[in-house]
C-alpha cells in the first residue's frame, strides 16, 4: 500500500479513516445527515490533494477497499446502502468539481485539464461498485420480502 500513494503511513491512515472506520465515524457526527456522505468527501479531498500522479492510484486503492467492504457486508442492507450512497455521492462530487473547474472554478491541481482527471480516473470504477452495491441491496431486500411472504403463506 505504501507504494500506491507514495506518502507511506499517511495513506494507510487515510484508507482506514475513509473506508474501514467510515460507518463508525458517520454515526458519531453531530449532524447525522451530514455524516452519511463524509467518506465520499474524504476520499474526494484526498484524491484531489494528492494530484494526478498519486491521486489516481489512491482512488483506485480506495475503491478496491470499498469493494472489499461491500463483499464483507453480505447480508447487511444498511451497510450496503451506506456504501452505495457514498459511491453515488463520490461520483457526483467528482463530476461536479470537474465541471466547475472547467467553467472557471479554481482549477486546483491538474494543469489545463483542471479536476477532470479525477472524475475520468475514478468514474469507471465507481460505476462498477455502484452497480455491485445496488444489485446486492436489491437482492437482499427482494430475498427478505419473498421469504417473509412465503412464511406467511406457509403458516396461513
Amino acid at each position: 500500500r505504501e507504494k500506491v500513494c507514495g506518502k507511506g503511513k499517511l495513506c494507510i491512515v487515510v484508507y482506514e479513516v475513509c473506508v474501514y472506520l467510515a460507518r463508525i465515524l458517520a454515526a458519531r457526527e453531530k449532524v447525522p445527515e451530514r455524516g452519511v456522505h463524509a467518506p465520499a468527501r474524504r476520499i474526494a479531498r484526498t484524491v484531489l490533494c494528492l494530484g494526478p500522479a498519486a491521486g489516481g492510484a489512491f482512488g483506485a486503492q480506495a475503491l478496491s477497499l470499498v469493494g472489499a467492504q461491500s463483499a464483507a457486508l453480505a447480508g447487511d442492507v444498511p451497510g450496503l446502502a451506506f456504501w452505495w450512497s457514498n459511491a453515488v455521492q463520490l461520483r457526483a462530487l467528482l463530476a461536479s468539481l470537474a465541471t466547475s473547474s472547467a467553467y472557471g472554478g479554481d482549477g486546483g491541481g491538474g494543469g489545463s485539464g483542471g479536476l477532470r482527471w479525477a472524475s475520468e480516473a475514478m468514474a469507471p470504477g465507481l460505476v462498477a461498485i455502484e452497480r455491485q452495491l445496488f444489485d446486492a441491496v436489491v437482492q437482499q431486500v427482494w430475498t427478505s420480502a419473498m421469504e417473509r411472504g412465503s412464511t406467511r403463506l406457509a403458516t396461513a
